[in-house]
């Protein structure tokens, strides 16, 4: 211990600062890999898309707090048949294991179920899916 006598209190903050990198607080628990859908919502009605991608964002908000990260921009189309289609692009992030992943995959799952009860409610003409991308 007499080694430290000597330094200064700028090199021992140094010191102190190496040695808390060093240690691993949470063995394990570091994020692997981040989940990214793509939610695609189409209807003819423009008020019922808006409807369900702002239930969407509080939905996914409410389940996942600040771990759901949205793209700012919305993929806007038109279909043939005259329908619109908005793709909604969000991100689940520092998913940390398999046993995480496939948790938040039943979430979603549960989410999609949700957000169909939701819809059938609000008697919106709507057709959406999640799509997880590779």
């Amino acid at each position: 211990m007499d080694i430290y006598i000597d330094m200064t209190q700028a090199q021992l903050k140094q010191l102190i600062k190496e040695c808390l990198c060093e240690i691993d607080f949470a063995p394990g628990f570091r994020p692997t890999h981040d989940l990214t859908i793509v939610s695609t919502v189409t209807g003819n009605d423009v008020d019922d898309l808006k409807k369900y991608v702002l239930e969407l964002h509080r939905v996914l908000t409410a389940n996942f707090g600040n771990d759901v990260q949205f793209e700012e921009k919305l993929n806007m189309s038109m279909l043939p048949n005259g329908d619109k289609k908005i793709e909604t692009t969000f991100t689940i992030i520092d998913i940390i294991d398999d046993l995480m992943s496939k948790t938040v995959r039943e979430n979603l799952q549960d989410i999609h179920e949700q957000l169909t009860m939701w819809s059938i409610q609000q008697d919106l003409v709507i057709d959406f899916t999640f799509k997880i991308k590779k």
